[in-house]
């Protein structure tokens, strides 16, 4: 969500700050730091959106480890992967 907020600000993205350059290369005014707020919200809450909707999808569920290690505090898990 912290990247997605970025795209609300000029100085929020390194992408936002190449795309000001494009019109400062070409003499035109460059932007305000706040002009990009309408296109920037409607990425911020369309990726929010979406990260809302898939999240629970797309991240482990790790509750029942949670759990094991609450009676135990010295206890550690790890899972190696080759």
């Amino acid at each position: 969500m912290a990247v997605l907020g970025g795209t609300c600000t000029l100085i929020g993205t390194t992408t936002n700050l190449l795309v000001d350059g494009v019109p400062q290369a070409s003499g035109i005014e460059s932007l305000s730091i706040f002009e990009i707020i309408p296109v920037g919200v409607v990425a911020a809450a369309t990726g929010g959106l979406a990260l809302l909707m898939l999240g629970p999808f797309l991240l482990p569920d790790r509750g029942d480890i949670a759990r094991l290690g609450a009676d135990n505090e010295t206890a550690f898990f790890t899972e190696l992967r080759p």
